[in-house]
């Protein structure tokens, strides 16, 4: 038994989802971000991007502790889920939102043009998927769309994956760069600098 890790990109639905899952199979809930924020688990601030630098080696020891106390039934969301020991690490669904309505979703919480476009960079690009699958493994990492699901509905599909021992959801199902290049829209996502790095 081990902790289940709820990703994605901010906007995506995780925070909602963690809550409603732990509370279904009676977990505990630890939102990371909240957690780093309240015991200053972080290096520092950036004033610019309006967000903390969290101390990821310090705020993965806290979390495997809190893991380890509570027997692994813990539920945990974040987009930096690949911080945690793998060993408490059972499985890891990665929510993802069509960029289109990932724009929309991040414009109503009023944060900045250049944050936004970083942000969808990152889910164009899966940059959450595959720093878990690196570090977890295809067999444990599993995706959902949510650009179109409801909250219950996500929460049934996770409770799917955490009941089955197939790979089902499996991680690299969803694929935002070609989906963005057949609709001819990849240069609306991705910025001059992406494309240098």
């Amino acid at each position: 038994m081990g902790a289940i890790l709820i990703s994605g990109t901010p906007g995506t639905g995780k925070t909602t989802l963690a809550m409603e899952l732990a509370k279904s199979i009676k977990y505990r809930f630890i939102d990371m971000g909240e957690l780093a924020t309240s015991e200053h688990i972080y290096l520092k601030v950036d004033a610019k991007r309006n967000t903390k630098i969290i101390d990821e080696r310090k705020l993965a020891k806290r979390l495997d502790k809190e893991i380890i106390a509570n027997g692994g039934k813990v539920v945990a969301s974040g987009h930096y889920a690949e911080i945690l020991n793998p060993r408490l690490v059972e499985r890891v669904i990665v929510l993802r939102t069509h960029p289109d309505e990932l724009r929309r979703r991040l414009s109503q919480r009023g944060w900045s043009a250049e944050k936004i476009q970083e942000n969808l960079e990152a889910e164009v690009l899966g940059v959450c998927s595959s720093n878990v699958l690196a570090r977890y493994g295809k067999e444990r990492v599993h995706e959902i769309d949510t650009t179109k699901l409801s909250p219950n509905v996500t929460l049934r599909i996770a409770l799917d994956i955490i009941k089955s021992k197939d790979e089902i959801y499996a991680v690299g199902s969803i694929n935002w760069l070609a989906d963005l290049e057949k609709e001819n829209k990849l240069s609306t996502y991705m910025s001059e600098k992406s494309w240098d790095a």
